[in-house]
């Protein structure tokens, strides 16, 4: 993704108070403000501590603290041997039927999957009621934890008709990509946001508190005959997702 200039070296931090913890702590907001401005991403890493500390005037210890912060409040990650990136955050626009697996390569984040169960059995009633199936209709279950970079973005379980899918092992990792080699691409969708607290089990796979503050998402996938194709949960981890669009006024032309 195209990436801002940052400000000249030789700007510092704003900093009124001399005390140590108001200078990490500016340091880490201008970060912040960077970061979620697309400064850094993926494949531009943040300045190091020396960088920080010349640019900034003030000590390593504190360009490390600042660092740190982003650390704990998972919007940065260290990668060992090359240095401090942002985590992975999808923007997601709402207005716009998208795949998890193209929108993390385009931002230069590579995702992949923790398979938990890909299997076939009878339909629940709920699920048939999802998919517009007869009762106890043959199914094929997909549950995995979606990674960015190797890290857990979200929890999701997707229930579609057996004859859709074909063999649920031949799945990689994008599961729209994979319908539309098989004919059978999803057209539109009908989605669906509440917010949700992390189970127990839930959390555990995320590598989150139990009880950590979830986006649940049910999206109802539809092909060309506005026939139900896939019936998704996900459980999202706030911090890597935006969700955005357009909101124009009812007599807007």
């Amino acid at each position: 993704m195209p990436t801002a200039a940052p400000p000249p070296a030789e700007t510092p931090v704003a900093d009124a108070a001399p005390a140590r913890a108001l200078r990490y702590l500016a340091l880490a907001q201008w970060l912040e403000d960077g970061l979620r401005a697309g400064r850094w991403d993926a494949r531009n890493p943040l300045p190091s501590e020396r960088e920080l500390a010349s640019q900034h005037a003030v000590s390593r210890v504190t360009a490390r603290k600042a660092l740190d912060t982003l650390v704990e409040q998972g919007l940065v990650q260290r990668r060992h041997g090359s240095g401090s990136f942002a985590t992975p955050r999808l923007r997601d626009d709402l207005r716009a039927l998208s795949s998890f697996s193209d929108a993390l390569r385009a931002r230069g984040h590579t995702p992949a999957s923790h398979w938990l169960r890909r299997e076939r059995r009878a339909a629940s009633a709920e699920e048939a009621m999802a998919l517009q199936l007869p009762a106890g209709a043959a199914v094929a279950v997909l549950e995995r934890v979606r990674l960015a970079d190797g890290l857990p973005m979200a929890l999701e379980c997707t229930v579609l008709p057996a004859a859709v899918l074909g063999d649920p092992a031949a799945l990689g990792d994008s599961l729209y990509a994979h319908l539309s080699a098989r004919g059978q691409p999803v057209r539109r969708a009908q989605q669906r946001i509440r917010a949700a607290n992390a189970s127990p089990q839930q959390a555990a796979l995320l590598g989150q508190p139990s009880g950590q503050a979830l986006l649940w998402v049910t999206r109802t996938g539809l092909g060309g005959d506005d026939r139900p194709l896939e019936w998704t949960q996900s459980w999202l981890l706030s911090s890597h997702w935006d969700f955005v669009t357009e909101l124009m006024p009812p007599d807007a032309t």
